[in-house]
């Protein structure tokens, strides 16, 4: 028994020139739209991670404006805030103010500023606002956090 072996050239198959590249392409194209979902997601979890460092800053520096007295916080006598006095700012030269943070690898610098809503002898009605200069991927300002509390001297 013999077999015939057709050897003609349009039976052989295999990936043209053409066929590669139109696949190469597609791939392409596809990878792109991967990447921007990707760097998307990095912006997504950056800020998120910066906004939840904020809280955690505003947390931490109740804790400390309640071991204050309200005098070194507010100044009875000319209705001002002495320490760390509105507006918020990342970029302050006081150094009370300011406040440096690692968030995922990057160095931030993050500001806190106190606003007195309302001043007795005995009680302050502050906002504490924490800042950077880091902005929201969704709404493009600059992620801030406030905070509302009352700061006593009742008890000291």
């Amino acid at each position: 028994m013999e077999q015939n072996v057709n050897l003609n050239k349009k039976n052989i198959k295999g990936f043209t020139m053409i066929e590669l590249l139109v696949a190469i392409v597609i791939f392409s194209l596809v990878l792109i739209f991967m990447l921007q979902s990707f760097l998307l997601a990095f912006k997504i979890n950056f800020s998120n991670e910066v906004k939840n460092t904020a809280i955690r800053l505003a947390q931490d520096e109740l804790e400390n404006l309640r071991n204050k007295s309200i005098d070194e916080i507010y100044d009875f006598s000319t209705n001002t805030t002495i320490y760390c006095p509105s507006p918020c700012n990342p970029n302050t030269t006081n150094n009370d103010c300011k406040i440096e943070r690692v968030v995922k690898g990057v160095k931030l610098f993050f500001g806190k500023a106190i606003a007195v809503n309302s001043a007795e002898k005995t009680y302050l009605d502050v906002n504490l606002t924490i800042c950077t200069d880091v902005k929201d991927w969704r709404t493009k300002n600059n992620i801030k956090y406030t905070i509302r509390t009352i700061l006593s001297n009742i008890g000291e």
